[in-house]
């Protein structure tokens, strides 16, 4: 990693898959601009994974384990970030899952349970870590930044399996 970068100094969480995908590929980025980061996902070995990248190239980043459906947990993980970080500049949280963890229904069969999830990690969980980073921006006094990455799949309908029982 080389001096004068864009984001030299700054501190920024990645959640919401930090370990894999867009997550990934955006803690990488933020790193290579000279932030420091901390890379949240549910899975050990992908955030790991994604920290080992960054440290092998040069880059300071940490990872963290959590479930970003347990309410308990964006407090939890937005301190201990900050705690390593020394304060927080940015947050970015990547929206986006339902598949890996139950499987696709037709509308018809959607439960509550199934829609619950759906809001959680899509939308729910983007507001907690969004509230608790703007809670350590006010506590800096600083500012802060907050970016939240959707998914194309998000205007894409799976209705191709179900399109005949429609008609």
């Amino acid at each position: 990693m080389e001096a004068g970068r864009l984001l030299d100094g700054r501190r920024v969480i990645v959640v919401g898959g930090g370990g894999t995908g867009n997550g990934r590929g955006i803690a990488r980025g933020v790193a290579v601009a000279g932030a420091r980061v901390v890379v949240i996902d549910i899975s050990p070995e992908r955030a790991a994974g994604s920290v080992a990248e960054i440290t092998d190239s040069g880059g300071k980043a940490l990872a963290l384990v959590g479930d970003v459906r347990d309410p308990a947990q964006a407090e939890r993980l937005v301190a201990e970030s900050v705690a390593w970080l020394g304060g927080l500049d940015s947050l970015v949280t990547v929206v986006g899952g339902y598949s890996l963890f139950t499987e696709w229904k037709a509308l018809a069969d959607v439960t509550d349970d199934n829609w619950n999830l759906i809001i959680d990690l899509n939308l729910t969980y983007v507001f907690r870590f969004a509230r608790a980073a703007v809670r350590v921006f006010l506590e800096q006094g600083t500012g802060g930044s907050i970016v939240s990455i959707g998914s194309i799949s998000g205007n894409v309908a799976r209705s191709e399996e179900h399109t005949s029982e429609l008609q």
